[in-house]
């Protein structure tokens, strides 16, 4: 009976190391932040985090590009405490992308003075 109780505990402990390790390779740490994604098997992208993320400089920043020819939907979740202050370069190459939710506060973020979208230029 010994055995079989540290068999047990042995097995459990590997399910919960096995996962954390499931949900920390969706996690992206940046400089001042969490970004944490999922895709699942219909094609929808779920975002969340907290802090400021950084600006993505290419497609190639995208923590999803492996797979973002998948990507059908976007969706952010409990984003309260995320800025995102450039959404430049997020979706490109989501060719089958016909559907995104962005919450106002990541659209205002976005698009006030200090992260305005690449390329846009106020207009006084």
């Amino acid at each position: 009976m010994k055995n079989f109780k540290k068999f047990t505990a042995f097995v459990l402990a590997l399910c919960m190391l096995f996962s954390l390790s499931i949900s920390a390779f969706a996690a992206e740490k940046t400089p001042t932040g969490y970004l944490t994604w999922t895709l699942d098997d219909s094609g929808t992208l779920s975002i969340s985090g907290n802090g400021r993320i950084a600006a993505f400089t290419s497609a190639d920043d995208q923590p999803w590009a492996a797979v973002r020819d998948q990507i059908t939907e976007v969706w952010f979740e409990d984003v309260e405490t995320l800025t995102i202050p450039d959404l430049a370069y997020w979706f490109v190459g989501c060719v089958n992308l016909t559907t995104a939710e962005l919450p106002r506060s990541i659209i205002r973020s976005a698009l006030s003075p200090e992260g305005r979208a690449s390329g846009s230029r106020s207009r006084r």
